[in-house]
């Protein structure tokens, strides 16, 4: 597939909450413009190739017509309760060529019997509809949220159930897919037969650049869920492993926004095309999947910033790949597998086949390709696919160009199987290159080509210190970055920006970068919160605590004691925000730090306001949702202003270990 859209739509949208309680009403449910065909047709201009639609998310409403539950699309006002979610997408999918996939959440926060056996033959009568009523599905999801346990509705009972590893008949469940959907591929964490990257950013070999589709080269796997919080699992689930025993490759999940259900305030987060294309070079790039969630209004459409973003990327893209240098170009191999050219010559390797290939003999495991083009052309990506039919067979490969009279290694790689794009650091101007690959069996390369990215202007970005002096940078230079401060796109005429400014506020700071001709980069776009420079940590006194309050998410607080063995213990941070302001909104950032690590992570909390830091009143009482999987910027709306100058953070629980981690709190205020 390469690549397919995700779409999430229900109560939620409405709501502007990540995950429903399961109690949320169905009269939320009225997408009065929605239309799958507009939406089907603009994802196949960016190579989109199928949709993953969530026909049953965590709240347990159905979006079809279900007959196991009352809590279903038809209770909607949407078409007078006939409307049919799962059914438009379908008949849009068939129409126009992308295949469709369904996404059913085993959790159920709604269903009174969640927890029993009876549930489990709800929810096996519900897959059997998915999978009987709307045609050939491409691909089930399930997902393993919330882990062993997790709060709901449950039919009124507003409690916390628990014991969910073992209480799914996964056996069961996957033999009724396999029986009523034979070519449809399950999600699960991991496998069993595709994986989640490990984040939900859409970056697969994050920080190794590099990712196999293959997972666990030693002990048991009953092809079962298994937890997957830790920082080694992450990796692993993150980067693949070059000796697993089992191929089930990523699945890179991300949202076109900032999450992946809609949200009024995540308007300014629309990903630029340029951001689309560095995810797409991090997925399919490194032979994963490309799976991008389009956030819908309420209404069912989407935003025109995000129309705009899938026309920019279409464009990008088609720039990008509608010419490839290697045409025309000799290949010259260093060995062709029993001198039979016809079948295993290098011919395969620009025949647009993805199964055919050029094959060295069987003791020939290290061997390389010479290309020599036509003219010096100009490129900065090289392509490579191996014939995955026959495995994920090459360990390395390395690049060299031929400069002043010899060969200069100029990069390499790793896991390459059914898709690796190299990015050069720069553009290479040259007539000949050579790839040299490095493997224990006989190669098998399907393809070979060479591309270059169209010149597109670097998105600058965007920092702010604690005294509020806001600085934008670039990684090379450029001849202007113009900025605006009252959310507007910055233009031309916008003011240049030269040296740190003060923005010691709360609000949006934007900035492009621009040539000399007028021409316009890609947008970077930041939220700041209000302004900390008078702020400081009552407690806890520890060395590291302004890490909280630095205005920088790369650095973060911790509590963590190598000494202390003991369980977790509720544990607070009070913060005095240096005069009284009217607080509507409280942000907790939770660590960023490498492989997505949640030790300490902030799941359950409190939120205490005062004024005079001596009489607190509660403000907010909750638990983040999914903050396992989104480590993005948690934002508490209050129900009501408080004038505050004091605020305590109680921290209830947290994701693993015994201490709590932070890298910002924050505060939004009104006027």
């Amino acid at each position: 597939m390469e690549m397919y859209n995700m779409i999430e739509f229900n109560q939620n949208n409405a709501l502007d909450i990540h995950w429903g309680w399961g109690n949320e009403s169905p009269e939320l449910v009225n997408p009065v413009d929605f239309d799958a065909e507009k939406i089907v047709l603009l994802a196949k201009k960016i190579g989109s190739k199928g949709f993953l639609i969530n026909a049953k998310h965590h709240g347990g409403f159905c979006m079809w017509p279900t007959k196991t539950t009352d809590y279903n699309i038809s209770k909607s006002p949407w078409k007078d309760g006939k409307g049919d979610w799962v059914g438009e997408w379908a008949k849009a999918c068939r129409q126009h060529g992308p295949k469709l996939g369904l996404y059913l959440s085993p959790w159920d926060r709604n269903a009174a019997c969640f927890g029993t056996p009876e549930y489990l033959k709800m929810y096996k009568e519900q897959l059997t509809e998915l999978c009987t009523n709307y045609g050939e599905l491409f691909t089930l999801w399930f997902d393993g949220a919330p882990g062993a346990g997790g709060s709901g509705y449950y039919g009124g009972a507003n409690e916390y159930r628990g014991g969910f590893i073992e209480y799914y008949d996964w056996d069961n469940i996957y033999a009724i897919v396999r029986e009523l959907q034979p070519n449809a591929v399950i999600f699960n964490d991991p496998g069993p037969d595709i994986r989640w990257v490990g984040n939900e950013d859409g970056y697969a070999g994050r920080y190794k650049k590099t990712c196999w589709a293959t997972l666990f080269p030693e002990g048991n796997w009953n092809m079962r869920p298994r937890p997957n919080s830790d920082g080694e699992r992450i990796k692993m689930l993150n980067e693949g492993q070059r000796h697993g025993k089992y191929w089930i490759p990523a699945e890179c999940d991300f949202s076109l926004k900032r999450r992946f259900a809609y949200h009024t305030t995540d308007s300014l987060t629309t990903k630029s095309p340029q951001k689309l294309f560095d995810i797409y070079l991090a997925s399919v790039g490194l032979g994963q999947g490309f799976d991008m969630c389009l956030p819908l209004t309420p209404k069912g459409v989407m935003e025109w910033r995000d129309v705009k973003s899938l026309e920019g990327f279409a464009e990008l893209m088609n720039k990008t790949f509608s010419k490839n240098f290697i045409k025309g170009a000799r290949l010259v191999p260093s060995n062709v597998r029993g001198n039979i050219t016809r079948h295993y010559g290098t011919a395969k390797l620009t025949d647009n086949d993805r199964y055919s290939y050029w094959a060295t003999d069987d003791t020939v495991t290290n061997a390389s390709l010479m290309i020599e083009l036509p003219k010096k052309q100009v490129f900065n990506l090289i392509k490579v696919r191996e014939n995955i039919k026959l495995g994920q067979r090459i360990d390395s490969m390395k690049v060299d160009a031929w400069v002043d009279g010899g060969w200069k290694e100029i990069a390499e790689a790793t896991s390459i199987g059914a898709c690796r794009i190299i990015r050069l650091e720069n553009d290479l101007n040259t007539d000949r290159i050579r790839l040299r690959f490095f493997a224990p069996v006989a190669l098998a390369v399907s393809e070979v080509s060479l591309f270059k990215e169209p010149d597109n202007l670097e998105a600058p970005k965007i920092y702010r210190k604690k005294d509020g002096m806001v600085s934008i940078r670039t990684d090379r230079p450029v001849i202007s970055i113009r900025y605006t401060t009252d959310g507007t796109e910055p233009s031309f005429t916008s003011n240049e920006y030269k040296e740190p400014f003060l923005f010691d506020k709360q609000g949006v700071v934007r900035a492009a970068v621009f040539t000399s001709d007028k021409k316009s980069g890609e947008i970077t776009s930041v939220i700041f919160d209000q302004c900390k420079k008078n702020w400081k940590i009552i407690s806890p006194v520890k060395s590291g605590v302004d890490n909280m309050i630095d205005d920088n998410v790369e650095s973060y607080f911790h509590t963590y004691d190598a000494g202390n063995k003991k369980e977790f213990v509720p544990d607070e941070v009070i913060v005095d925000m240096g005069t009284t302001i009217p607080v509507s909104e409280i942000i907790y950032t939770p660590r960023q730090d490498m492989y997505r690590n949640v030790d300490g992570v902030i799941e359950n909390y409190e939120i205490y306001l005062s004024e005079d830091g001596l009489k607190w009143e509660m403000a907010s009482k909750g638990v983040f949702q999914n903050i396992r999987q989104t480590l993005v910027p948690q934002e508490i709306k209050l129900n009501k202003v408080y004038r505050s100058r004091y605020l305590k953070f109680v921290v209830n629980g947290v994701l693993e270990k015994n201490f709590i981690s932070v890298a910002e709190i924050g505060v939004r205020t009104v006027d």
